[in-house]
């Protein structure tokens, strides 16, 4: 090698050695005239081995022909072509692997001679990042489109937007149909909504303009679609702000939420009707409770004068018949008094308030004094707490459950238990008795209006006690339920929650 070509050399090792880049040089003919160890390791040979080799040893074989007549081109019309510009490229390793690269050429003279400076980069990382990128979107406009939703991405200092396929499907429009923008988007929106949205979207701003505070949106609204068909929406956004605090962005996502607000509104719509019904149902229960009672006063007044002037002076028939119209009027008015009573449960009048169930307990007791004297039974229970409730539906919760526990009570002793304790959210009642018990096959069965498992002549009642108890607890937010197994007694346990959102 002459002078020249060892200068050559000695600035060429110079730059490139440490260059991040493989780096050959080729002269005019496309022969290797200087490498650099980066474009050794990156391709498997040694410098002997393409010092003096065409340039195409590093080209595939089906690009090769190609490769010959853009070097040709090249070398007429030169001119420096900066990586990144053009197409992407394959090289070829000394063991036959193709690697991806990209490469940037620069045209130089050196004394009289042509040459051509080409830096190469490896962007075999880059591709494989490139490919995962490509099946991450795929899978998400997929999981997009599964879900009827769309990506929308806001650049507010250009005012230009980009729009998904799912956003375009949303909007009404076919891609590409529409220039995306703010303004466009906008002009989508339902004219009703259209002053919310933007006055949304533009308080997200301006708080933290004045605030510093950043902050995200989410709405529902309805957006017009061309054919004039109407769709429902849950759009949330972020702002991105630039280093110097001002908006500069805003991405999000929408979802098309049309058959949930019509679930909504039917629902609402039944709701409605359900409480209209149930209301006119109460309303009516109330005054036909009401007002039979009075003729039923009269008629049983009526039946009881006939009893005690004539009962022991006819037959002993009509002695039979006064004395079932007499029982008959008694359980028709005291059916009436507890039809009454449940029909009254859900009414307004009634207030909840803080309520000592030590002091409802005490009232109870004092109400049945007289069967809790006959039947000798025992009444134990816990510290029990202040609760937020209606005092008179839950006296006769109390009264109703201790009620049936002294009734129920067979041959033995009735010994009754009252129980609270604190769970979570909530505090757990029990009252629980060792009487008769209740096979398992009634549990649901007994908190229905009307329901009883005995005759009349085994135990009186209407069978409306227990369906008044499930209603007042209903009517607090909590549960009732029973657990019991015959001869071996019963406990009855309800909740109510300790937080007076959940009261109904």
């Amino acid at each position: 090698m002459d002078e020249a070509g060892n200068r050559t050399e000695s600035i060429f090792r110079g730059i490139t050695e440490h260059t991040p880049y493989a780096q050959v040089l080729v002269d005019h003919d496309g022969r290797i005239v200087l490498v650099n160890a980066y474009l050794e390791r990156l391709f498997g040979y040694s410098r002997d081995e393409l010092l003096g080799r065409s340039i195409e040893i590093l080209i595939p074989e089906r690009f090769r022909s190609r490769h010959v007549a853009f070097r040709q081109s090249f070398s007429e019309h030169p001119e420096q072509k900066p990586m990144g510009m053009g197409r992407d490229l394959c090289g070829r390793r000394k063991n036959g692997e193709e690697v991806p690269v990209e490469i940037a050429l620069s045209p130089m003279r050196v004394e009289d001679s042509s040459y051509v400076l080409a830096a190469v980069a490896d962007i075999s990382e880059r591709k494989r990042a490139e490919a995962i990128l490509r099946r991450s979107e795929a899978r998400l406009n997929l999981a997009l489109s599964a879900a009827n939703a769309g990506t929308w991405d806001w650049d507010m200092l250009e005012d230009k937007v980009t729009w998904s396929e799912g956003s375009y499907r949303l909007l009404g429009l076919k891609a590409g149909e529409c220039e995306p923008s703010a303004r466009n988007w906008l002009a989508r929106v339902h004219p009703d909504d259209r002053e919310t949205v933007k006055d949304t979207v533009d308080s997200v701003i301006k708080r933290f303009m004045a605030q510093g505070e950043q902050d995200a949106f989410n709405l529902e609204y309805r957006i017009v679609h061309t054919d004039g068909s109407v769709r429902w929406v849950y759009d949330q956004g972020q702002i991105l702000y630039g280093q110097d605090g001002r908006p500069v962005r805003m991405i999000g996502i929408m979802l098309d939420v049309t058959e949930r607000k019509l679930a909504e509104e039917q629902l609402a719509a039944q709701t409605r009707e359900l409480a209209r019904s149930n209301a006119e149902l109460q309303e009516f229960a109330y005054v036909a409770s009401h007002d039979l009672q009075e003729p039923l006063r009269a008629v049983a007044g009526c039946v009881e004068i006939i009893r005690r002037r004539y009962q022991g002076q006819l037959d002993a028939r009509a002695d039979e018949v006064i004395s079932h119209a007499v029982d008959g009027a008694a359980r028709m008015q005291t059916l009436i008094s507890d039809l009454l009573a449940y029909s009254r449960i859900g009414s307004r009048e009634h207030h909840f308030e803080p309520t000592d169930c030590q002091a409802v307990l005490n009232t109870v007791l004092a109400n049945l004094e007289v069967p809790i004297r006959e039947s000798g039974a025992e009444i134990s229970h816990d510290p029990i707490p202040t609760i937020f409730a209606d005092r008179g539906q839950l006296t006769q919760l109390f009264q109703n459950l201790i009620c049936n526990a002294v009734k129920f009570r067979g041959d033995r002793k009735p010994l009754i238990h009252v129980g609270a304790e604190r769970r979570d959210r909530e505090w757990v009642f029990s009252v629980s008795d060792n009487g008769i018990g209740i096979a398992p096959d009634y549990f649901e069965r007994i908190f229905r209006i009307f329901q009883r498992l005995h005759g009349r002549n085994e135990y009186a009642g209407t069978g409306i006690g227990l369906a008044i108890c499930k209603r007042v607890v209903e009517r607090h937010g909590g549960r009732i339920w029973v657990k019991s197994e015959p001869g071996r007694g019963t406990t009855f346990f309800f909740t109510v929650p300790t937080d007076i959102r959940a009261i109904r």
